[in-house]
């Protein structure tokens, strides 16, 4: 999303009384690696890749109740979920987050690739086959998002009880979520 004030702005504007913005951020991804040593690289690989959001201007961590609060929302609340992946170890849940482990260190592996010592690389490397041979990486693994629901208020100017007619990709609910804004039936 290349400006969050202007799209929180505009969804204000179409958004019907009594209608809700919710939006979900991401605060951090899973983590893995337990050891100490993995652990630190999984620190340099997490490092990494929030330079790279920043410079994209992904806009991780941004101050969603301002924006809400500049538009003319109010804030409802603010909720943290903490989520910490730890299935038993021989259920087919265990196998999806190997997957998943694997996937995102691959997918570092190959994005980071210019951002990260050749070391950081190899360890990367000898990560998979020792995800596979294991069955799964060692957890708990955490992660965390946060939410915040929020409405206009019911007395804005030009605005009658229901609201004027607007189209069906307004009706109901407008969710933004992971920066994409997408109308919920």
């Amino acid at each position: 999303m290349g400006d969050p004030a202007q799209a929180v702005a505009q969804i204000y504007q179409v958004l019907r009384p009594g209608g809700l913005l919710a939006v979900t951020e991401l605060e951090s991804f899973p983590r893995f690696l337990t050891d100490p040593a993995g652990a630190a690289l999984e620190d340099r690989i997490h490092t990494a890749m929030a330079r790279g959001r920043d410079e994209a201007g992904m806009h991780m961590h941004e101050d969603w109740p301002a924006r809400f609060a500049e538009a003319g929302f109010a804030v409802e609340s603010e909720r943290r979920f903490a989520i910490a992946l730890q299935p038993p170890p021989d259920s087919p849940m265990a196998a999806s987050v190997t997957r998943y482990a694997m996937v995102t260190f691959c997918r570092a592996r190959h994005g980071l690739q210019d951002k990260l010592s050749a070391g950081d690389l190899a360890e990367l490397d000898a990560l998979a086959p020792a995800l596979s041979a294991r069955g799964r990486p060692d957890g708990p693994h955490p992660a965390a998002r946060s939410g915040w629901p929020a409405s206009p208020p019911d007395n804005r100017p030009g605005r009658t009880c229901g609201g004027p007619s607007r189209g069906p990709a307004t009706r109901g609910k407008i969710v933004l979520q992971n920066r994409a804004v997408a109308p919920t039936p």
